[in-house]
């Protein structure tokens, strides 16, 4: 990695005096800016080798954050003007030392250093190179335009879905599994037919109960339900015997019992492979069963099999009568017996029989199944299944090509979430969580994906204030000449609406706000899995946006008025951090507001370093110095 030369003499900040608010400061007051762009490495390279270019920089922009809390936090940007007069940052000039590595996407950041420490306030990535002239000819920039992860991320789906990815191996019957609880049919990709639904516990999987174990038919690719014997899910078809069932499930405690028990079962006619499991053992096998012959496999080490949570089963029939089985991709092995089997009937119908089991992505084959397949069948299932917010985040960004150090996700995230959210952009699979949780999902001045919970602004720097800005006394002065306050309900939503798994909604409403205010309503949908989680958050919400807060318009900061004091502050100020804002009138009382960081803006030109502050109070509360009570109605939290 390059070191910065932060040689004030070869930079393009290099003004020797400059007015602040009517007084003179010099050059060696602002802090030092860095630029640098990685030429030779791709967007995905975690320590690239970079380049500093800060000499040929004319200006620089960077936004980082959202308008209101109302919001998701969107792609942060920056905008630099390069000077272009020898055309090196020109694409086309053959001649460029950069030739051939001026390509989008390459990843820039750029710091401020102050008082010999170095603080991140921008890594992203260049969007392109668009080369202006101007003044006859004689002047040439390129204003270069950049973004950070989000909008990477935006741009990219994983290389494609369980259900595309299913539907390329040619299934016999293919049942998603994602309906309804309250639906009485499943939709089958190949045909149609009746079926039992999934009880409320199980959003996202469709619950077999032993009354009725599966599904029956008797004719050839009817799939039809017989809830008065045990069922069975059949094809029938494929060659010389051979077939396969791919499917996820997960076990419950059966009604009457008061431990897990259950199991899944295939079987071709007379031969059969079976899984059991019983909760709390100390041991987990799984038999194989051909005829009146039976082996039992038991692995008590490494590869286990245990349907508490869900796995991945793949079991495949060849027509050697040789059973594979394939549990979270790892194949167990039950060769046929030296014996005969006594099979009977017809071999090349496949049933599947699940007791106690609730099952998702089920997919038969009327042809064995490679290992490649079954690998990359489980890779794309693992983030399909019931998961808390921050595992779901966890392993929506796995499927990236984003490299895992540049990310940080809270493992507090614990909300449940349920639905399959195929065919969606990373980014739109990350704010799905944040919405779910009720956190947020934000990128930090130094690039990182940051994915935190419910509870951000109880954390250390979202808790505390580490910054006061204010028009009198200590502080960091800011621009109030122009300042406007504001207090209304625009932001106020005393009626909000959450949708969750399986088309479901929960509506709270605050009757007290709405008598006040009127009614102010919203729709949040979410993917959590159950009434009791979709019933927090949006009692959650309620109470946060019930009342109006004061709203405090984006205002203007100069860290030059007291660099020593201002920019350390400035420059490590971070979005969700707390500051305190204080108006203090001619007349009347003050205003002491604090407030989350929402958004963060650098306006750099040489001579110049101005800093846009903007910040919300819903999550704070907020006193009128000399009027408000500790506790008073006017706190939040």
């Amino acid at each position: 990695m390059s070191i910065a030369t932060y040689d004030l003499a070869s930079l393009t900040y290099d003004t020797a005096t400059t007015s602040y608010d009517g007084s003179g400061a010099g050059l060696s007051n602002m802090p030092v800016v860095g630029v640098f762009i990685s030429f030779t490495d791709g967007p995905y390279v975690y320590e690239p080798t970079w380049v500093e270019v800060t000499q040929y920089v004319r200006d620089i922009n960077v936004k980082r954050g959202r308008g209101n809390d109302l919001q998701q936090f969107p792609s942060g940007s920056a905008n630099l003007t390069l000077d272009n007069r020898t055309r090196i940052f020109d694409p086309f000039n053959t001649a460029s030392i950069y030739y051939g590595n001026l390509k989008p996407r390459r990843q820039i950041k750029i710091v401020g250093q102050y008082n010999s420490i170095t603080y991140p306030i921008f890594r992203g990535f260049i969007a392109g190179w668009p080369v202006g002239y101007s003044d006859g000819g004689k002047d040439s920039t390129v204003q270069i335009d950049c973004f950070d992860a989000l909008g990477l991320l935006a741009a990219e789906k994983p290389e494609t879905s369980l259900e595309a990815y299913i539907d390329t191996l040619s299934p016999v019957a293919y049942w998603k599994c994602d309906e309804n609880v309250t639906q009485t049919s499943l939709k089958d990709t190949y045909a149609t037919k009746t079926a039992i639904a999934a009880p409320s516990g199980f959003p996202a999987f469709i619950q077999v109960p032993s009354t009725a174990r599966g599904f029956h038919t008797t004719a050839a690719y009817s799939r039809k339900l017989n809830s008065t014997t045990n069922g069975y899910l059949t094809i029938e078809g494929g060659a010389a015997g051979a077939g396969s069932v791919s499917f996820w499930a997960q076990g419950q405690i059966r009604p009457g019992l008061s431990t897990q028990s259950y199991s899944v079962e295939f079987t071709w006619e007379a031969v059969g492979v079976i899984f059991s499991v019983a909760e709390g053992a100390g041991n987990v096998f799984a038999t194989a069963k051909y005829g009146s012959n039976t082996r039992t496999y038991t692995d008590s080490t490494t590869t286990q099999i245990a349907f508490s949570t869900p796995v991945h089963v793949v079991i495949n029939r060849f027509s050697s009568l040789q059973a594979q089985v394939f549990v979270n991709g790892v194949l167990y092995v039950f060769d046929a017996s030296s014996s005969s089997p006594g099979i009977a009937g017809d071999t090349t119908i496949l049933f599947a029989q699940f007791e106690g089991c609730a099952v998702q992505h089920v997919s038969m084959h009327n042809r064995v199944l490679t290992q490649t397949k079954i690998t990359t069948l489980y890779q794309f299932g693992q983030n399909l299944f019931n998961d808390t917010t921050s595992g779901r985040t966890t392993k929506n960004l796995a499927t990236s090509s984003f490299p895992s150090s540049l990310t940080s996700v809270e493992t507090t995230a614990v909300q449940p979430v349920a639905d399959v959210n195929d065919n969606l952009t990373i980014l739109q699979k990350l704010q799905s969580n944040a919405i779910s949780e009720g956190g947020e999902v934000y990128v930090d001045s130094s690039g990182v994906v940051s994915f935190v919970d419910r509870e951000y602004f109880g954390d250390t720097r979202s808790a505390v204030s580490q910054v006061s800005f204010t028009d009198t006394g200590t502080g960091v002065y800011y621009d109030h000449a122009n300042l406007r306050l504001q207090y209304d309900a625009d932001q106020v939503r005393n009626s909000i609406n959450i949708q969750f798994s399986n088309d479901a909604n929960y509506l709270t409403i605050d009757p007290v706000s709405v008598a006040s205010y009127g009614a102010a309503s919203e729709d949040v949908q979410t993917i959590l899995g159950t009434p009791d989680s979709a019933s927090s958050l949006g009692l959650r919400l309620v109470t946060i946006y019930k009342n109006p807060k004061l709203r405090v318009d984006p205002f203007m900061v100069k860290g030059q008025r007291n660099p020593t004091y201002d920019f350390p502050l400035l420059l490590s100020l971070e979005l969700l951090d707390r500051f305190t804002f204080i108006r203090t009138p001619s007349t009347g009382s003050a205003i002491s507001q604090d407030m989350l960081l929402q958004s963060i803006e650098h306006r750099i030109t040489p001579g110049t370093w101005e800093t846009v502050v903007n910040g919300s109070a819903r999550f704070t509360g907020w006193f009128i110095i000399g009027t408000s009570l500790i506790g008073g109605t006017d706190v939040l939290l």
